[in-house]
């Protein structure tokens, strides 16, 4: 069984400060630091760590290693990662403040040249019960998800960040949806249509909540001193659906994402924060 993780990759630029800037205003940085990061190389990253057999796909520049360097060291499949020569890397500008929380800028580069060949000759290579996990921050999700279903892929979506170019998702092909508290606000009318959903909600310091037609299972977060909360959600995410294809319950997996997310908090960083399971 395998995981294929098509999705955004993106150099962070991480700036520790004492408040998020206000608009006029011009302040210090204590630190900068430069790391991998993107939903859905963070998610690959997890997923890995996690001990799943993961593949990523998606677009990058040609001068950006670090991107592929992330990828190979924690032993992530880039074969499906086109390089492309007239592309620039997706990029992120994160503010940390002195109390962990986060604010980031996005440019989303490379991440948007995904075409309708690769989706194709990538889904190709995948089969019935292998896993596909994808977030809302590259193009053509519509196919890749479609793709996905013909080959009998289980699909789990994290509708990060989201945006008119959710709702022409069919939501009938959804297997999982992972989201944060303010993801689910605003696409509560839309969830309605589709009761069969399984719907993981994230929930920060309140913990996280699983909900199906059948069950809701609640969940604890762990308390920690945190550094940095980015990448924490995508931890929780590559983490829970490790469970899953590992073959722990619902309730099991959603505790060792807790206990993995509470983790990667602690350290600054995305994809270098996320715990390895031992």
């Amino acid at each position: 069984m395998k995981a294929l993780c098509f999705g955004s990759m993106n150099i962070d630029k991480i700036y520790s400060v004492d408040h998020f800037v206000s608009e006029g205003e011009t302040i210090p940085c204590e630190t900068l630091n430069t790391a991998a990061g993107g939903k859905g190389l963070n998610q690959a990253v997890a997923l890995s760590r996690a001990g799943v057999d993961t593949y990523m796909a998606g677009c990058i520049g040609p001068e950006d290693a670090i991107l592929m360097d992330t990828l190979e060291a924690n032993n992530v499949n880039t074969e499906n990662v086109v390089v492309g020569d007239d592309f620039i890397s997706g990029h992120a500008i994160i503010q940390i403040d002195k109390r962990g929380q986060n604010s980031i800028l996005v440019f989303r580069g490379a991440n948007l040249k995904v075409t309708e060949q690769q989706v194709i000759d990538t889904i190709s290579k995948f089969s019935e019960g292998d896993y596909l996990l994808l977030q809302n921050e590259i193009l053509m999700n519509k196919l890749i998800i479609d793709e996905a279903k013909e080959a009998g892929m289980i699909v789990v979506l994290n509708p990060s960040p989201v945006d008119k170019k959710i709702y022409e998702l069919d939501f009938n092909k959804v297997d999982y949806l992972i989201m944060n508290e303010l993801e689910k606000q605003q696409l509560d009318d839309h969830l309605n249509d589709y009761p069969e959903l399984k719907i993981v909600l994230t929930l920060g310091d309140k913990g996280s909540v699983y909900m199906d037609m059948d069950n809701t299972i609640k969940q604890e977060a762990y308390s920690v001193d945190a550094v940095d909360t980015t990448g924490a959600g995508d931890t929780f995410t590559g983490y829970f659906i490790a469970g899953i294809m590992q073959g722990r319950s619902v309730k099991d997996s959603m505790d060792l994402a807790s206990r993995a997310s509470s983790i990667a908090c602690t350290k600054l960083g995305a994809a270098k924060s996320i715990p390895e399971l031992r």
